[in-house]
């Protein structure tokens, strides 16, 4: 398996990195991004770069909603009979 990321040895200073992103990266914006992270933690805190496993979840842009924005622009909130649930804040809820 020549030049597959699984065959070298790692380390007990094995880190994973998983982050969940937008789906609106290039090719070349991740590739950058792996570089500059393991770049980082080779500086500092000194790790191997054979030591770095690196995952991006890709997800749409309509499955985010940050302040019902993005739920807004995908068209699930606004449509008729879709209402967004209130919820009463933990601090003025009722005694039981």
């Amino acid at each position: 398996m020549s030049g597959c990321a699984f065959t070298s040895r790692r380390s007990d200073d094995l880190v994973f990195i998983q982050m969940t992103v937008n789906e609106t990266r290039t090719l070349a914006q991740k590739k950058a991004l792996y570089r500059r992270l393991v770049a980082l933690l080779t500086e500092n805190p000194g790790l191997r770069p054979e030591d770095v496993f690196i995952n991006l979840l890709q997800v749409p842009l309509e499955n985010w909603s940050v302040g019902l924005r993005s739920a807004i622009r995908a068209g699930v909130i606004g449509k008729p009979g879709l209402t967004v649930p209130r919820t009463v804040p933990r601090w003025n809820r009722a005694r039981t």
